[in-house]
């Protein structure tokens, strides 16, 4: 999943959110009755196909260019 995420801050975030996430569904599923072991399996399974989610990420945290940087620098070259 993290393959698909080009930005290394986003794939750090990511990481942190979806370990907090799991978890959080993995508990749900232990205080139904499951296992530890089949709880996690379950919580894994919920999160869907891991290419697809990383590429739905990869566009939602896709780094953004600072338009006002690239403009002085086409400006500084302009009057160099």
């Amino acid at each position: 999943m993290q393959n698909q995420i080009r930005s290394k801050e986003a794939k750090e975030f990511v990481s942190a959110e979806l370990d907090y996430h799991i978890t959080e569904v993995k508990n749900d599923w232990i205080e139904k009755g499951l296992n530890e072991v089949d709880a996690e399996v379950k919580a894994v399974e919920q999160m869907g196909s891991p290419i697809t989610l990383g590429q739905s990420l990869n566009k939602l945290y896709r780094p953004k260019v600072n338009w006002f940087t690239v403009i002085l620098l086409v400006i500084a070259l302009g009057l160099s």
